[in-house]
């Protein structure tokens, strides 16, 4: 799956120290919806598990976008990354949403949080030959 702008999203999961990013359709973001209680975390994982990406998986799509098409690559960003370790939603998406209502009871939300520097440098996809491809000139 490629990330498509506010319809297919970048988000990044951490559960019992491994972290993984997906690309996700919209509609399974929504924590009301996916995870009613601790009990769901896994079944929610397993049922995802068929959109985890690896990192190379997810910079070769970001590298052919910019020699392809030359445009912006804000579709690459993560804009959500659930924290199950720690019980902290974290959102950074552009447009207006309702991913965190409902959210467990216990649980916090970082909203407009630029979470990025807290992904481990190894999983930080948009990395390549010591350059930020979000910041590369294109």
């Amino acid at each position: 799956m490629i990330p498509v702008y506010d319809e297919i999203l970048v988000i990044g999961i951490k559960y019992k120290q491994d972290f993984n990013w997906y690309i996700v359709a919209k509609d399974l973001c929504y924590m009301n919806s996916a995870i009613k209680n601790q009990n769901m975390i896994e079944p929610f994982l397993n049922h995802i598990s068929k959109f985890k990406v690896t990192i190379d998986e997810i910079r070769l799509q970001m590298l052919k976008k910019i020699e392809i098409n030359k445009n912006s690559l804000e579709e690459f960003q993560p804009v959500i990354m659930i924290d199950f370790d720690t019980k902290i939603f974290y959102l950074q998406y552009p447009e207006p949403n309702n991913f965190a209502e409902n959210i467990l009871d216990g649980w916090r939300v970082e909203e407009d949080d630029d979470f990025m520097d807290l992904i481990p440098k190894e999983k930080q996809y948009w990395l390549y030959k010591n350059q930020n491809l979000f910041a590369v000139e294109i």
